[in-house]
């Protein structure tokens, strides 16, 4: 499966040291160029996790920078990033990994396939790459990656972990 990433997952999936389940779960990964801008504007704790990843087969994808009207009048608000995320995933047809709440909402109205972190990490138990959903979503919040309770709650569920 071809997948298209927004930072917010890659920060988040790095943050748990997880970020190499991409490569468990998907046959393809790709990020835009702004989204890799992003990454590395400032150094984190998980710089090195990135780069890791970056190294062993997420590609940086550039965008093909014509866009119909509708389309940019829907993803105008947002960053360079996000907009060049879902540019990219809908011009290949890809899952789009997208966490933040404007840009997953622009996602919907064009019909582009997507999930999130939470996503992610409930794909992998699934799978079988990890045991436990919730254990991990609580480390992101204490690296000071914001989740709601709901979400939380959502995810213990449907994780059977609730």
């Amino acid at each position: 499966m071809k997948v298209v990433s927004d930072t917010g997952p890659l920060i988040a999936l790095a943050k748990i040291n997880h970020i190499a389940l991409l490569r468990g779960l998907f046959d393809f990964v790709s990020i835009p160029v702004a989204v890799h801008a992003e990454l590395f504007t400032k150094t984190s704790l998980e710089s090195h996790h990135l780069n890791a990843a970056l190294a062993q087969g997420i590609i940086r994808t550039t965008v093909c920078d014509t866009v119909s009207a509708d389309i940019y009048s829907l993803i105008a608000r947002l960053n360079k990033g996000e907009q060049e995320a879902i540019i990219l995933a809908y011009q290949h047809q890809a899952l789009l990994l997208i966490d933040e709440r404007q840009g997953r909402q622009a996602t919907r109205a064009l019909a582009i396939r997507m999930t999130g972190t939470v996503g992610v990490l409930l794909l992998a138990k699934q799978r079988g790459l990890v045991t436990s959903v919730l254990p991990l979503l609580h480390d992101l919040r204490q690296y000071g990656y914001w989740l709601s309770d709901e979400v939380l709650a959502s995810a213990a569920q449907l994780a059977g972990e609730g």
